[in-house]
């Protein structure tokens, strides 16, 4: 989780300076490790959201300009997300780990996630899943 952490923190992403959304992509043998280690979803959302943070003093004089309200102009440490639930946790991908950290891609960017529908309409499980369908 560490890794996570140091990821999102980089003053290179949006949310450095501007809470908002990330999504935390694990591959299966990820998730089965956390799982097994008794993690859930909400749990992992409160953990991330604590620990994921800038001091303000990183992001001051940086020449990143912060367009945020003025209520955080005294908040430090700068969160990276809102809540807990502007975290998106998702499952996917092959074996290994390579599991992904993906940041807003612009200011006040919001993360739209809707389950992807087969044909008949079901949601899908699996990659599977499409040749049936």
């Amino acid at each position: 989780m560490d890794t996570f952490i140091d990821s999102a923190t980089s003053l290179g992403k949006n949310n450095a300076y501007i809470p908002g959304n990330l999504i935390v992509l694990f591959t299966p043998d990820h998730a089965r490790m956390l799982s097994n280690e008794g993690w859930d979803k909400p749990r992992l959302r409160r953990y991330l959201h604590k620990r994921i943070h800038n001091k303000k003093a990183m992001v001051e004089d940086r020449g990143i300009v912060p367009v945020r309200p003025s209520s955080f102009d005294e908040v430090s440490p700068i969160l990276a997300t809102r809540t807990p639930n502007d975290i998106e946790i998702i499952v996917a991908g092959g074996r290994g780990g390579h599991s992904a950290l993906i940041a807003p891609w612009g200011l006040y960017s919001e993360a739209i996630v809707e389950p992807v529908r087969l044909p008949s309409g079901d949601v899908a499980k699996s990659i599977a899943g499409f040749a049936v369908g």
